[in-house]
């Protein structure tokens, strides 16, 4: 359900009749996974036809289908997919999807647990600076309830958008919480405005110049001898002509399979260890 109302309020924003985003699955589809320690996470693909003026009950209809048959696929990892793929790269956005959202249910501690007299576990929580996608939004369930976090790119978007974005998503759950019967028109008027469309289509093109011209600044710099030899590797491996310092690993292509041949392989080469 969350999944639709996130699609919902992207379509509402962009004025498209179909949304593509990406979501994280754990990978663990075995169980001689299941007490292994170590990152399985995999990255797969939904895209779902809004078009037709559906109900919020028919989009979630069709929302189900299509996660479904995407977890069915689960297996093949996001840097193979683009392999096969080879969409036409742009270094101003990470390839297939722009945009992430992620459901997930952490027991977080409520208190310190003492494994012995010397070694405790306690819960501080993580933060982070930078953001691979241009926006991920975040779903924590816990006990007392549903979290969200809403991550964002600050060179393509304001705090004030973000925030607008937010309390849209906010809306909409509330919404249809009481009226899912509704239809996307009357949720998200702006799908049916061609004018919106035009100005979106303008917005959006604008923001993908000034990203551009903000990394091709960076990307003219002469890389290094160090640099130029972790991009000719990157190159080999993930099958790309040219690698920029400002391209990110995971958004070219790459896995963490592949991540952990790169350190593996700069360890050799380069004496150090990454990890």
């Amino acid at each position: 359900i969350l999944l639709a109302v996130y699609q919902l309020l992207l379509v509402g924003r962009t004025g498209q009749d179909e949304c593509v985003l990406g979501t994280g699955i754990t990978g663990r589809t075995k169980a001689e996974l299941e007490a292994l320690i170590g990152s399985f996470v995999n990255i797969i693909v939904i895209r779902t036809d809004m078009s037709g003026n559906p109900t919020f009950i028919e989009l979630v209809n069709r929302v189900r289908l299509v996660t479904l048959d995407a977890i069915a696929h689960q297996e093949l990892p996001f840097g193979k997919l683009i392999q096969e793929l080879a969409p036409v790269r742009d270094r101003s956005r990470p390839p297939l999807c722009q945009t992430m959202f992620l459901y997930v249910s952490t027991p977080l501690l409520e208190k310190d647990i003492q494994l012995t007299s010397d070694l405790s576990i306690s819960w501080t929580g993580v933060s982070t600076s930078t953001v691979k996608f241009d926006f991920e939004l975040a779903i924590d369930e816990q006990q007392d309830g549903l979290f969200g976090r809403f991550d964002y790119c600050t060179d393509l978007f304001r705090k004030e958008t973000a925030e607008a974005v937010c309390n849209d998503f906010v809306r909409i759950v509330e919404t249809i919480s009481q009226k899912p019967e509704l239809r996307l028109s009357v949720l998200c008027p702006m799908i049916y405005n061609k004018e919106t469309k035009v100005n979106n289509t303008f917005c959006d093109s604008l923001n993908k110049n000034q990203s551009i011209l903000f990394m091709d600044k960076s990307a003219k710099t002469e890389m290094t001898a160090t640099e130029s030899a972790i991009a000719k590797a990157w190159s080999i491996a993930l099958g790309v002509d040219q690698i920029q310092r400002t391209d990110e690993f995971f958004a070219v292509g790459g896995h963490s399979v592949m991540a952990a041949q790169m350190v593996a392989q700069f360890r050799e080469q380069f004496g150090i260890d990454l990890t």
